[in-house]
């Protein structure tokens, strides 16, 4: 749309510049009539009317003119206002972006035991933890769960050999791959005296 209106503005034929030439024309014929050069029916003001006349057909052409040029400019201000697909819902989806990533504030938790415990402790301002992204790795045969505290329900489930181990790739807010009730800690049951390597990248987030 933009391009449409400068293409106007830049044509040869009725643009700007062919404003301004019939505008230096006339400028040229009143400097005439006041000087020594004045030569009637040459340099009359039956001429400066055709220049004028001409000046005006080309503002009105419902083409190219300059009721067509406001069509240009009102369809492009219709596009900008779009409350769709305007610069209002793209400054509404750029903040959208900003609260669900740019602000939020991930935590690292580390379990490195060979016993039962807390992953991470539980809130105590109603919060709940959700689980972002995980690295675990065991040094022997072993079952993990996490667990939506010490006696909830299992989250997720390893059954492991000697040396085996599992990445969770990143899932940025809102997304997370587990997540516990409130005031409840993200719990790792052992199945047996196994050492087991956890990091975590959590957040601890409102339970709406």
């Amino acid at each position: 749309m933009i391009d449409a209106i400068e293409a106007k503005l830049d044509n040869g034929t009725y643009g700007l510049s062919v404003l301004q030439t019939l505008l230096i024309a006339i400028e040229t014929l009143l400097t005439d009539i006041e000087g020594t050069g004045f030569t009637k029916d040459t340099h009359s003001l039956v001429n400066i009317t055709g220049y004028v006349d001409e000046i005006e057909g080309l503002l009105k052409n419902v083409s190219y003119g300059l009721s067509a040029l406001k069509t240009l400019i009102d369809a492009v201000e219709g596009k900008l206002d779009n409350a769709t697909y305007g610069l209002s819902a793209l400054k509404t989806a750029i903040d959208d972006c900003k609260s669900l990533h740019d602000l939020k504030t991930y935590k690292t938790a580390v379990f490195d035991a060979s016993a039962s415990g807390n992953l991470v402790a539980a809130s105590t301002t109603g919060k709940v933890i959700k689980l972002h992204a995980l690295i675990i790795q065991a040094q022997g045969t072993v079952v993990v769960n996490l667990n939506n505290g010490a006696a909830g329900a299992s989250l997720m489930e390893w059954s492991f050999q000697a040396r085996e181990g599992a990445v969770i790739p990143m899932a940025n807010a809102p997304a997370y791959w587990a997540i516990t009730e409130v005031n409840t800690a993200l719990y790792v049951t052992l199945s047996a005296a196994v050492v087991v390597t956890i990091t975590a990248v959590y957040s601890d987030d409102d339970a709406s």
